[in-house]
């Protein structure tokens, strides 16, 4: 069965990416003032979100690469 998944409007979308920014940036302040578990060393991947909109995607991978983490993971969008 091919079911098409409800889209998010763009404005909902846009107030989403913003606040998953606003999350990340607290995020990542407390994953590097954090000693590492169990022995091992830790790393934290931010994810590109923005539903199926270029724009609103390319602007969330710009944020998201400005916080140099180790790696970045891009969410993946259905039409």
């Amino acid at each position: 069965m091919n079911v098409r998944p409800t889209l998010a409007n763009i404005n909902y979308a846009k107030r989403s990416i913003e606040m998953t920014h606003r999350w990340l940036k607290r995020c990542c302040e407390r994953f590097d003032t954090t000693q590492p578990k169990y022995g091992y060393g830790q790393t934290l991947f931010p994810i590109v979100q923005g539903s199926v909109y270029k724009d609103l995607r390319v602007r969330s991978a710009e944020v998201i690469a400005s916080f140099e983490r180790e790696g970045n993971a891009i969410a993946p969008f259905c039409w």
